[in-house]
């Protein structure tokens, strides 16, 4: 291996890194829509198109980052015309940015009367409220329960959570294997985050919790197999039209070391490429490196 080699070797590394390290990198746009124009905003306030106030909502790329007051307009509209997803959001952008402790109070039992109501987006967000707000391990336990359960059935968001805090053992014993099966749940369906999450779990931890006491010799086709197989559900994410930054990492990092696909640094590059200019900053760093 020349120092050349090694050096770029080393910086695929490194962009592996940037790209695990979670809260280092997020999919969603901080770029953010002007305020919109006050008649305009009026108009839509008055009229019953539900398309379009959602269409407005998308525009400002909608985030519980801050209290838009114009996109909590439009999803009271959206409620007042019996919307139940607009009932929630707005709640929710109360109960994370309150204007009084009343204000908070109300948001919740809105949210906790559409759980009530078997609404399953209401009930993902009170199972969230409970973590957040509640931070016990008895709310922790209710809210894994929860997501859990609609997770079964077929709302695909609590399947992403609930795989999520085993992944990570949050407030439960880590487990890789239950975190694959329900990440696999939404996945099947083409719940395409959901795909992403199956595959860095099913990777990351099945030598250590799969297959422990198996050799080596007998453990190396195993992980070939795994990865191969987990390879064909980036594709889609990498070129579907719902594209993910991370999928296409991943894929560029198999070409690159030959992990489940046969070793092809000309194709890893093109990857690379893609990835970053979707916005991955790992990938940029390995294409600025090889050039």
């Amino acid at each position: 291996v020349t120092p050349l080699q090694g050096s770029f070797k080393f910086l695929v590394i490194v962009a592996a890194v940037i790209c695990f390290a979670e809260t280092a990198y997020s999919d969603t746009s901080e770029n953010r829509t002007e305020v919109a124009n006050e008649p305009e905003l009026t108009e839509l306030l008055a009229s019953e198109n539900t398309d379009a106030m959602f269409q407005f909502v998308r525009d400002r790329q909608f985030a519980l980052t801050e209290r838009d007051e114009d996109v909590l307009a439009v999803f009271d509209r959206l409620c007042e015309l019996e919307q139940r997803g607009g009932c929630v959001r707005a709640a929710e952008i109360r109960i994370i940015f309150p204007a009084n402790e009343e204000e908070f109070a109300i948001a919740e039992a809105v949210i906790r009367e559409q759980c009530s109501q078997n609404y399953p987006f209401a009930c993902h967000r009170l199972a969230r409220f409970l973590r957040v707000y509640e931070s016990t391990d008895e709310a922790f336990a209710l809210a894994l329960r929860m997501d859990e359960y609609w997770c079964e059935q077929k709302f695909f968001m609590s399947c992403v959570t609930a795989g999520t805090i085993y992944r990570r053992g949050l407030h439960v014993e880590r487990d890789s294997v239950r975190a694959a099966e329900l990440y696999s749940v939404a996945c099947q369906e083409n719940y395409f985050e959901s795909c992403y999450w199956y595959v860095r779990s099913r990777r990351a931890n099945w030598e250590n919790e799969d297959y422990p006491n198996l050799p080596r010799t007998l453990r190396e086709p195993i992980n070939t197999q795994i990865w191969r197989e987990t390879h064909q559900l980036l594709e889609p994410l990498c070129f579907g039209e719902r594209t993910y930054a991370r999928a296409c990492f991943m894929l560029a990092h198999d070409y690159f070391h030959g992990d489940g696909v046969p070793e092809d640094r000309a194709r890893s590059i093109e990857l690379f490429e893609r990835a970053c200019a979707m916005g991955h900053p790992g990938s940029c760093l390995v294409v600025e490196s090889a050039e």
